[in-house]
């Protein structure tokens, strides 16, 4: 019985963690992105995860300060985040500005708190 508080009790924890991931590539094999024929620097993906008590009060959360990271207390699954982490990492890619911007949100609810995942992914072109 008590292995098996213990499992329960690794689950939970595991259950409230909170990340932030970044993610680019830079391989096109060529191909051009859109009309004007640009050339893309990179591809960028950014998800923010958070653990949400009551579906409002934040727990743990993806950090603002990039990848792996993790913050307390502070609210950091929103759009203006990954936007900002998004934009951040194509022009650490060597981009000059942005296509197809898509951002994607989900909750999951249990009974007393709330997984968040926020998603950002663009083209960096020069």
């Amino acid at each position: 019985m008590k292995k098996l508080s213990y499992l329960f009790a690794v689950i939970a924890i595991a259950s409230l963690c909170g990340c932030t991931t970044v993610m680019s590539t830079t391989n096109f094999k060529t191909m051009t992105i859109g009309e004007d024929r640009k050339q893309p620097v990179a591809h960028v993906h950014v998800r923010i995860s958070g653990f949400y008590l009551f579906g409002f009060i934040p727990i743990m959360c993806g950090s603002r300060a990039g990848d792996g990271k993790t913050s307390f207390f502070q609210d950091n699954c929103n759009v203006e985040t990954v936007v900002n982490l998004a934009c951040k990492e194509a022009r650490g890619e060597g981009g000059n500005n942005i296509l197809n911007l898509v951002t994607d949100f989900t909750e999951v609810n249990f009974l007393l708190w709330s997984n968040r995942y926020i998603s950002a992914s663009a083209s960096a072109i020069q």
